[in-house]
């Protein structure tokens, strides 16, 4: 029996896709723990922020900005080498006991801050060395999470489902942050971090109660020759392969790919563009405000989570790739057009279509989670995420060099005639053009 039968509200629910997903029990634990464990992120970031400011800036007198940027800088360097490791784990071991994992083992670093914060007081290192545990235990989460969506939908439920788990952290997105700041300033940093195990704590919970699918044979041991406790040497042997064997399959499927290379292109020529070139744009706008930025951020957002209920529509009647290389053009166009703007409600229409043009392009990892096979799709999913996040950091350097002696007007005109002349060529490969995951 349906967990939406009966009910003539809930029947009508039925009928919005990515709430009709959410009738899969497993499914719908999955999703209640990955929003509630980006809660706890959100309040954890802010939480982490004012334990720096309390116990550095206001304590340390000797180079406290120096010394709270380091631990900062400690904390973030899991994120470069951490998703390859989760993703080769994600296909070795249980990935339902990886995520449990991921949860449960951040509570006792969180309770850890707490006792001695209160009893002796956090130094730098301290706070580094707990920030880059944390930090390195949280990314095990994602890969083994997007991994496990495909055993749980059908492969014409895949947009639909990454369609709802984007919608029930986007309000997190926009809120939380408010929300977050709210609590941190009310009870403090370190109390603050009690929350956020809690939340860690009912992710896990649910985690528990749901009951994985079943994942390939070959994905699910580290093996005989491989003894993590006796020779870890052999272990990185193992991982640097297994990374390896994933980059090669998606160079050799034509799909993956070209889907690769369109993620790579967005995050080099959209998105470090869009965070830069919106930022100067504003400044040199004056009357614009000093809150336009994030207004504008923020318009797009709203856009972007309102147009999440429509791509499965979408997606199913233009094809996947289709509508995800049309919407990859279109983004050229608009990013282009903000090269001409002059007014405000100009600026915040253009970033109302780009927020409903990015929502578009969420079928591409639908894609990738339903053409890569079982054992090889957390790597798979972490080398990309990996691949987007080095391109992202090495054009925000480059443009960051290069507006030193520009405007944003090229900016926006060169990476708009670039998106667009690369959505257009890549519509060629007919391989994703004509993709789809669900009849029309």
């Amino acid at each position: 029996m349906g967990t939406f039968a009966y009910t003539p509200l809930l029947t009508l629910i039925r009928r919005v896709e990515i709430l009709a997903v959410l009738e899969r029990r497993d499914f719908r634990y999955l999703a209640a723990a990955y929003v509630i464990s980006k809660a706890g992120d959100a309040v954890y970031y802010f939480a982490f922020s004012r334990i720096l400011f309390e116990e550095l800036i206001w304590r340390e007198s000797s180079l406290p900005w120096l010394t709270a940027g380091s631990v900062i800088a400690a904390t973030t360097l899991p994120l470069l080498f951490m998703p390859p490791l989760a993703g080769v784990l994600a296909d070795r071991v249980n990935r339902k006991s990886l995520m449990l994992f991921s949860l449960v083992a951040r509570v006792p670093v969180l309770a850890a801050l707490i006792v001695v914060g209160h009893a002796l007081g956090l130094t730098a290192l301290e706070l580094a060395v707990a920030g880059i545990v944390l930090t390195s235990v949280s990314q095990l989460f994602y890969p083994a999470r997007a991994a496990m969506v495909p055993g749980l939908l059908k492969r014409q439920e895949l947009v639909a489902g990454n369609a709802a788990l984007t919608a029930g952290w986007q309000p997190i997105d926009l809120a939380g942050a408010t929300v977050a700041g709210i609590l941190v300033a009310a009870v403090g940093g370190l109390n603050a971090l009690g929350a956020v195990g809690a939340a860690y704590a009912v992710a896990a919970l649910l985690i528990l109660g749901m009951n994985a699918p079943e994942q390939s044979e070959r994905c699910s041991a580290i093996g005989n020759a491989v003894r993590p406790y006796a020779r870890p040497i052999a272990l990185v042997w193992v991982a640097i392969r297994d990374v390896a064997i994933a980059v090669y399959f998606m160079l050799k499927h034509p799909l993956l790919r070209t889907i690769a290379l369109a993620e790579l292109l967005f995050s080099v020529l959209f998105s470090t563009a869009f965070l830069i070139g919106v930022s100067q744009f504003i400044d040199a706008h004056p009357g614009a405000g000093l809150d336009a930025f994030n207004l504008f951020r923020d318009v797009r957002d709203v856009w972007f989570l309102l147009a999440l209920f429509a791509a499965p529509w979408l997606a199913r009647r233009l094809g996947d790739g289709r509508m995800s290389l049309l919407a990859f053009a279109a983004i050229g166009v608009v990013s282009g057009m903000l090269a001409v703007v002059g007014l405000q409600w100009q600026a915040l229409v253009l970033a109302a279509l780009l927020g409903v043009l990015t929502a578009c392009m969420l079928p591409l990892h639908s894609v990738v989670q339903a053409e890569t096979p079982d054992y090889l799709r957390g790597r798979v999913i972490a080398n990309l995420v990996t691949l987007e996040m080095l391109a992202r950091g090495g054009s925000a350097t480059l443009l960051l060099a290069l507006i030193e002696f520009t405007s944003a007007t090229p900016v926006f005109l060169t990476t708009g005639l670039a998106i667009l002349v690369t959505g257009l060529a890549l519509l060629c490969f007919r391989e994703i053009r004509e993709i789809r995951l669900a009849a029309p």
